[in-house]
């Protein structure tokens, strides 16, 4: 993902990526847990360019619990 540095886009670029962490739990709950993981992938990365600690912390725990139901539902 590419932003655009100048003052007003890059705070919008930061909610888009806070609203779109959420959405990885969402899909966590829904127990869509191979999608939620892809998407934390995305947003953490995201997230991280960005410096936004709060949602590069959301998107590891995400990623750890859809990681964790991921392996129980499979076995």
């Amino acid at each position: 993902m590419r932003f655009c540095s100048g003052s007003a886009t890059v705070p919008a670029a930061a909610e888009f990526i806070a609203l779109d962490g959420q959405l990885a739990g969402a899909w966590s709950i829904r127990d869509d847990h191979r999608r939620a993981i892809e998407a934390a992938d995305r947003f953490h990365q995201a997230a991280e360019g960005l410096d936004l600690i709060g949602v590069v912390s959301d998107t590891l725990v995400t990623k750890s619990a859809g990681s964790g139901r991921l392996q129980e539902w499979m076995s």
